[in-house]
């Protein structure tokens, strides 16, 4: 026996947030230690 459904012509709307609150997850960069100030490639590039 062959069911075929369709869907819904209206579709339910939800007001359920996905997520309520963050975690944290995985573990914090080793390179966070070495961070400075952003990169300029003009100042890098560029002759003045």
């Amino acid at each position: 026996m062959l069911l075929l459904v369709a869907p819904e012509q209206e579709p339910v709307q939800s007001t359920a947030p996905l997520f309520t609150e963050r975690c944290p997850a995985g573990f914090p960069s080793p390179a966070a230690d070495y961070t400075e100030e952003e990169l300029d490639l003009n100042a890098y590039c560029i002759r003045r």
